[in-house]
């Protein structure tokens, strides 16, 4: 559980990118409804590993796009870049 876990390695105060490839109805939903359902995924602090993850640009139908949000409170389960710093792990 995400809530056993120290509170400082679930927070995040920077930016943090993801690249999603979507299909044509979800290019609506980001626009449009500026909402994405997803369950859980990773991001990383780097743009250049968010352009280039899982083989960079999709496949022909898709259009891919790199997401930017600085994280809300309590969405995030664990911060590996915080927890790799660490003198604790």
């Amino acid at each position: 559980m995400s809530a056993e876990i120290d509170e400082r390695f679930r927070q995040c105060n920077l930016v943090t990118y993801r690249q999603i490839a979507l299909e044509k109805g979800s290019v609506w939903d980001l626009i449009a409804e500026r909402n994405l359902p997803e369950m859980m995924s990773a991001w990383t602090l780097s743009p250049a590993i968010a352009k280039t993850f899982k083989g960079g640009v999709p496949p022909e139908g898709w259009q891919g796009v790199i997401v930017a949000l600085k994280p809300p409170a309590g969405s995030i389960i664990l911060n590996l870049d915080t927890l790799y710093r660490s003198d604790h792990f």
